[in-house]
């Protein structure tokens, strides 16, 4: 769980920064959460919603006016496989990609998601990360699988 919340908490730094100097025209004040998950019953799910509250009410305690709002969990997706395999290509990158430049191609399903934070509960176990995708500001987390 604490690298779960030390991972969110870099991407929820980052996201912040970015959001708050680009501007977010839709809302300007939330950021839209997307989580993907193998099934119900994943237990990283019940750690993703806890970190989503602490950083809410960390927000809140420094008086900035961004939320984190989960709009959607999706189970069991074949959506997932497309975001799985993009996940896997930015992990074998390992710090050795450079945002924006030598990015893998985005998945096309990732950027029609609504979402400005879109959650990977990966079933591989690769290198968590949070990602920047595309030229739009939006974030991609992959949190590995073998936590539970």
């Amino acid at each position: 769980m604490k690298r779960i919340r030390l991972l969110f908490g870099t991407f929820t730094f980052l996201a912040i920064t970015v959001f708050s100097v680009a501007g977010v025209e839709r809302r300007p004040w939330h950021l839209d959460v997307v989580i993907f998950s193998p099934d119900e019953s994943d237990r990283r799910l019940t750690s993703t919603r806890e970190a989503i509250g602490f950083w809410n009410r960390t927000l809140l305690d420094l008086k900035l006016r961004v939320r984190l709002i989960e709009v959607n969990v999706v189970h069991n997706s074949p959506m997932m496989r497309p975001l799985e395999n993009y996940a896997r290509r930015i992990s074998h990158g390992a710090g050795r990609l450079e945002p924006f430049d030598a990015e893998p191609n985005v998945p096309t399903e990732l950027i029609k998601l609504d979402g400005d934070i879109v959650i990977l509960l990966s079933k591989q176990r690769l290198m968590s990360f949070a990602w920047p995708f595309g030229e739009s500001g939006k974030y991609f987390i992959a949190i590995r699988s073998g936590f539970e």
